[in-house]
């Protein structure tokens, strides 16, 4: 299973690397509920202790370009992460806002896009670690569903994409 918590953590400890100070989730309120709110709760924490100036997160079930516009107008985040309908590029441009220049994007969950910077959430991974006890219960001519519940959470993997500001150089900072 896909630890989406800590990858929302991984986002908030890379996008500060970068010089983005105000972060705004952008996800539907659905894809909130689904992942249990590990995103919107992983950016809380972020923002409660220490992690840039707070900025309204859009957490909402319209997922329209023009909600999350309104949005993005209104709150001025140089950052969204999440989750965006693939308008928001074009919609971006016709504004002549320059991504990662004005705003930067950051993808929380995978994309088949791969110039989006993203979180890789491994789906091979998980789908070996899925089979894994499968395997042994067929070795061991197990039966059945088994007694006890196993959870295995995987961390994801920063991807580069070009949608965010280059690493800053933190070193004798």
């Amino acid at each position: 299973m896909t630890w989406n918590f800590e990858n929302s953590l991984l986002a908030g400890r890379t996008l500060p690397q970068r010089g983005h100070r105000r972060i705004a989730l952008l996800i539907s309120s659905s894809e909130d509920v689904r992942v249990d709110h590990c995103y919107s709760a992983a950016i809380t924490r972020h923002h409660r202790f220490g992690g840039g100036e707070t900025v309204a997160s859009y957490i909402e079930p319209d997922q329209s370009v023009e909600a999350i516009w309104a949005r993005i107008v209104r709150e001025k985040p140089d950052v969204g992460a999440g989750q965006w309908p693939s308008g928001l590029h074009a919609r971006l441009k016709t504004e002549e806002v320059r991504v990662p220049q004005d705003l930067g994007l950051g993808w929380l969950h995978g994309h088949d896009d791969l110039s989006v910077t993203q979180i890789d959430v491994l789906p091979g991974e998980i789908g070996r670690t899925a089979i894994d006890p499968l395997a042994g219960m067929v070795l061991r001519r197990e039966k059945g569903i088994p007694a006890t519940s196993k959870v295995t959470m995987l961390e994801g993997r920063w991807f580069e994409g070009g949608t965010l500001l280059k690493w800053k150089n933190t070193v004798g900072s």
